[in-house]
């Protein structure tokens, strides 16, 4: 699938944990700060039936929504497939389209967004009603 920077998961960012458990197609119990939940992504190629999302739970939100297995995805027209392309090549593939990026740790993360990336594994939507870009940047980003 190809994922822009506007958040477009059939799961609730920012939303409740009970609204999030309700729009899953399977869940795991909750942990205090964490859901791992299966949901349906309509034109997904993956190898499995549903994707799996990890949310960080806090007051009672999904703050943060990662979805797994991306490497057969693309995000804004970028392969994320580790094994056809390297994070310095999706870091200047973003910035030719204008894209602030910064990478650390493996993580190439989009401050204006909210969004980190880590290729073969996660892209990481930040609720940003919860983070702000302040938080967001505490969180995201090495002093």
């Amino acid at each position: 699938m190809n994922f822009t920077t506007d958040y477009a998961l059939p799961f609730p960012l920012g939303g409740t944990l009970q609204e999030a458990v309700e729009s899953c197609v399977d869940c795991q119990q909750p942990a205090e700060d964490e859901l791992e939940a299966w949901i349906d992504i309509p034109n997904r190629d993956n190898d499995e039936e549903y994707s799996l999302v990890v949310c960080r739970i806090e007051d009672n939100k999904c703050v943060t929504v990662a979805l797994t297995d991306i490497y057969r995805d693309t995000f804004l027209g970028i392969c994320l497939d580790p094994r056809k392309i390297t994070d310095e090549e999706v870091v200047a593939e973003l910035e030719k389209q204008g894209i602030n990026v910064l990478v650390q740790f493996g993580e190439i993360i989009l401050p204006e967004h909210l969004i980190t990336i880590i290729l073969n594994e996660t892209i990481t939507w930040w609720d940003p009603e919860y983070w702000g870009e302040d938080g967001f940047r505490h969180e995201t980003i090495a002093p």
